[in-house]
């Protein structure tokens, strides 16, 4: 019970106390009344007390001033059923590099596989010139028509030329609410594991941070590659392809690497192979990237699987 004695209010499980000190808990009224005398505890506490019979909701205006909190997000595990019925993207950046000149990245994530797919950007602006050609390249090569797009509120996705773009291929655009990237999450979760396993690959082997675009590239590859706790342990090429993917050509990123230089490419008295750092996988020809200075693609390349292509001087800087 609670009672009121010398200007404090006293909690008593006592039945002695006196019955003019008992509070009268028949009313959501007058448990309201009890709310505000206890300043505003919640609900939980106030059932606590045993003299306070809570039957309905507080319907407390304070209480929603100053408590509000953002509603918890759930983690879908669901995924669509046609292929790239639901494709999700996100924009990550901006990051700076001498190398060639990309900030940014985008991804597209075909739902139902998990399989991601990775542009880089110069401007936010091109992401729309990268859509489409994403599209094209579903409609070619899937026979697939993107129906669902989810992203968030950026600019880059809410442009007039998008919006027309959608609307004129009967695709549906859902964003996130502001402030709740959550709400976009597997696309978010994509932007936030890519340049973790990114920095990673590059770390290792001491690859300056100048070839990041390569790095995000070549660990797209691999994450297309590798098995899904999504997926129950297949890898996203397996769900899309319907076999599993080879994976006996895989190198590690960064490892030194000697390119075989054909006649046509060097004189007489040249070295029949040149030195470079490998740089990840072509994806239109059976080959590797390597380079330093220039990028080459080449079939024929020897790995030295124990030499790392860079060095680390005592003091950190990079030979």
């Amino acid at each position: 019970m609670i009672f009121f004695l010398h200007g404090l209010y006293y909690i008593s499980y006592k039945s002695q106390a006196s019955k003019g000190f008992q509070a009268t808990t028949n009313t959501s009224h007058e448990i309201l009344l009890w709310h505000y005398h206890l300043a505003h505890p919640s609900e939980f506490v106030l059932s606590k007390i045993k003299s306070l019979q809570i039957h309905e909701p507080l319907n407390c205006e304070i209480c929603h001033f100053l408590k509000s909190t953002k509603l918890p997000f759930t983690f879908s595990m669901s995924k669509t059923t046609h292929a790239f019925e639901l494709v999700h993207s996100n924009v990550w950046g901006r990051f700076y590099t001498l190398i060639d000149g990309f900030k940014y990245f985008v991804t597209f994530i075909y739902d139902f596989s998990r399989v991601i797919w990775v542009y880089l950007l110069k401007t936010k602006h091109d992401v729309f010139d990268c859509f489409k050609d994403f599209h094209l390249f579903t409609l070619n090569q899937f026979f697939a028509h993107i129906k669902i797009l989810p992203s968030d509120n950026d600019t880059e996705y809410m442009s007039k030329d998008m919006s027309k773009y959608l609307r004129s291929n009967a695709m549906l655009h859902q964003t996130s609410c502001v402030g709740t990237p959550q709400q976009n999450v597997i696309s978010g979760c994509k932007n936030h594991d890519l340049p973790e396993k990114t920095y990673a690959i590059m770390l290792q082997m001491n690859v300056p941070k100048d070839f990041w675009s390569y790095g995000v590239l070549t660990t797209a590859y691999l994450v297309n590659h590798l098995p899904s706790r999504m997926l129950e342990f297949k890898s996203p090429l397996e769900v899309l392809q319907d076999k599993i993917p080879d994976i006996s050509h895989i190198k590690v990123f960064g490892y030194t690497c000697f390119m075989h230089l054909s006649a046509t490419h060097r004189d007489k008295l040249d070295p029949t192979a040149r030195k470079c750092i490998f740089l990840g996988y072509s994806t239109t020809q059976k080959g590797y990237y390597d380079t330093l200075l220039k990028l080459y693609m080449f079939r024929d390349v020897k790995f030295l699987e124990d030499t790392i292509f860079f060095y680390r001087k005592s003091g950190g800087d990079l030979v």
